[in-house]
């Protein structure tokens, strides 16, 4: 049960995708009815926001690479292994604070 609730989790990504590339239309939606959402004028929040958007994405690529068949342990943990050296190299190019590389 735990597995399988956070394989779901995952699939959130694609959900998370979704609102972001519709956060202009949302937001529009939105102050007609009247109840306009704060934190889609905030540029931290919305920075925030495409890094969840961007991990949850990597993250469901990764989960989709380990499923399937006729692969040997030894795909799998290559694959595993160059995400892990990913996220180095992503956390090298953020600690500086330097986006734009």
């Amino acid at each position: 049960m735990p597995y399988h609730c956070a394989v779901r989790w995952l699939s959130l990504g694609n959900v998370f995708l979704r609102v972001f590339e519709l956060l202009a239309e949302i937001e529009i939606f939105m102050q007609d009815k009247g109840k306009p959402i704060p934190e889609l004028q905030d540029e931290i929040w919305l920075m925030e926001l495409a890094f969840l958007v961007d991990m949850t994405t990597h993250l469901n690529g990764l989960n989709v690479s380990l499923q399937g068949r006729e692969q040997t342990i030894v795909d799998l943990y290559e694959k595993i292994q160059a995400f892990r050296a990913k996220l180095n190299l992503w956390i090298q190019q953020i600690s500086p604070n330097n986006y734009f590389q």
